[in-house]
């Protein structure tokens, strides 16, 4: 009984005590590694089964066409030692790396380039907070009028920024006085925490054309901002579309959920979704409500934008 083997590199004929008959050499290794794992017959297959149409195919992965196969693991190990050979190892090299090539370019998918771009995001805010209450103090030893007028952080930073130096310290300010040099600095800093908030600026413009772009259901439903964050804690669009609705609703509320399943405190209502308008306008009694209104359109709209994606690339 003869063997027909299939690889990513071809397929062998192989006799009853696994010596190579022939070889048909493949000239795709990347669409004959696809046709195996998928379970169809590769063209070196069907070309080997013209010149010998009783063997058998070895076959790791399960085959879907209509014909009798084996998948017996000593019989498969047999056939892999029949080709442990440098020239064979060199061809199954090769074809590896381009397999891993197209693995590792088709892992990098729109949403995982979203999840980065939120987390980017999120630290630009952490260290434009951060740097913007050390400039209010800094600057409030030299004019504290200022700071306690503008209680937003971009915009107190843009007022410094516009004000030329003499301007920077009002006329009646309580302040004490800087030096040339030591204002010069206060300022530069100031322009540096400015640079800032635009390119937070600039990443949220992008961050909102991509969800448009590839999710354009999730981003309709919940916005795009709350979408994105909404992938970002679930770890991708597979995961935000299979997840039930309760879940979605708690996203981003780990730390409250651990407290109520540790010490019984009173479950969260909602996570990242209260920064949504409608659980922001409902009332005290409709912010469970809404937030359970919202969770489930935004499982619906994920849904839609995953499986849509799916059945394209099929």
């Amino acid at each position: 009984m003869n063997y027909i083997f299939s690889t990513c590199i071809g397929s062998f004929l192989l006799d009853e005590n696994f010596r190579i008959l022939k070889f048909e050499r493949s000239q795709d290794p990347l669409k004959s590694n696809e046709k195996i794992i998928s379970g169809h017959l590769t063209d070196e297959d069907i070309a080997l089964l013209k010149y010998e149409h009783e063997a058998v195919l070895l076959r790791a992965e399960k085959l879907n066409e209509n014909m009798g196969y084996s998948s017996d693991k000593k019989l498969l190990r047999k056939a892999l030692s029949a080709l442990s050979t440098p020239e064979y190892f060199s061809l199954f090299r090769e074809a590896s790396l381009k397999i891993c090539r197209r693995a590792i370019s088709k892992s990098v998918t729109p949403d995982l380039l979203i999840i980065q771009q939120v987390n980017a995001i999120s630290e630009l805010s952490k260290s434009a907070n951060l740097l913007s209450k050390r400039l209010r103090e800094w600057y409030g030893l030299y004019n504290p009028e200022l700071s306690e007028e503008v209680e937003d952080h971009e915009r107190f930073v843009l007022k410094v920024c516009s004000l030329s130096k003499e301007e920077v310290r009002g006329e009646s300010s309580m302040g004490g006085s800087l030096s040339v040099s030591q204002l010069s600095s206060l300022i530069s800093f100031a322009e540096l925490v400015r640079s800032i908030f635009e390119e937070i600026r600039r990443q949220e413009a992008i961050l909102e054309e991509e969800m448009k772009k590839n999710y354009p259901n999730l981003t309709a439903a919940v916005g795009f901002s709350i979408g994105a964050k909404l992938i970002s804690l679930a770890g991708g669009i597979r995961q935000l579309a299979e997840m039930p609705s309760s879940k979605i609703q708690v996203l981003g509320a780990e730390k409250a959920l651990f407290r109520h399943l540790k010490t019984g405190a009173r479950p969260p209502k909602y996570g990242i979704i209260c920064q949504h308008q409608e659980i922001i306008s409902a009332s005290d009694k409709e912010k469970g409500k809404a937030a359970r209104k919202l969770a489930s359109r935004a499982g619906i709209a994920a849904k839609i934008d995953y499986f849509r994606k799916v059945q394209n690339a099929d």
